[in-house]
């Protein structure tokens, strides 16, 4: 018994979710080892400190300098503890996202697909996703940096938002040809004959 042509499309559109949000997972990923970076190359404050001016209760304080006993005082346990945090969650979600990457390859090999979703529709709606986090990320670093004056904690925003960019770019390569078909005729065009008069 076939399924019915409604079930195959909710099917092609669940697919390309779990690719898309695998995908997702994966750039977070990403931006945690570029979060870990930055951290090496400029400090982990500037990836994970408070905003100066943040005061630590004794109990929050006391609490901090528990998980990070190497600390001189709240403020360096608070960076030490955000960063693991920032780091390790991040590349957390990244191996999470290989896992649906797999998950997707095999139901994509496996799930028949009613085609009816637009050539270059997944790449299309990534490039926007990816494009609006990037944006919106990459001008909140530059205003907590350029108009607050504020470094501490912009790393973990810049972090994201050049992972967000590079994926964008990428994806606008993996968009199809206006006009074009995936065997590269023109959409609307008429076919050639096939020997036909």
């Amino acid at each position: 018994m076939q399924s019915r042509p409604g079930w195959r499309v909710w099917g092609d559109l669940i697919l390309a979710a779990i690719g898309l949000g695998s995908v997702g997972m994966v750039a977070v990923g990403v931006s945690g080892l570029v979060a870990e970076a930055l951290g090496a190359i400029f400090g982990r404050g500037f990836v994970a400190g408070d905003p100066s001016g943040v005061t630590y209760t004794k109990a929050r304080c006391d609490y901090l300098l528990e998980y990070a006993p190497g600390a001189h005082n709240c403020a360096e346990a608070a960076t030490a503890h955000h960063f693991g945090e920032v780091v390790e969650y991040r590349v957390a979600a990244g191996v999470l996202g290989l896992i649906g990457l797999g998950v997707w390859l095999l139901l994509r090999r496996r799930t028949p697909r009613a085609g009816v979703l637009p050539e270059g529709f997944t790449s299309t709606v990534a490039t926007a996703l990816f494009t609006v986090a990037a944006a919106g990320l990459l001008l909140e670093s530059v205003d907590m940096t350029a108009v607050g004056g504020e470094s501490s904690g912009v790393g973990a925003l810049l972090s994201g938002g050049l992972v967000a960019a590079v994926a964008a770019v990428g994806f606008v390569g993996l968009l199809p040809s206006p006009g074009c078909s995936p065997r590269g005729r023109l959409r609307g065009g008429t076919a050639r004959s096939s020997g036909r008069a």
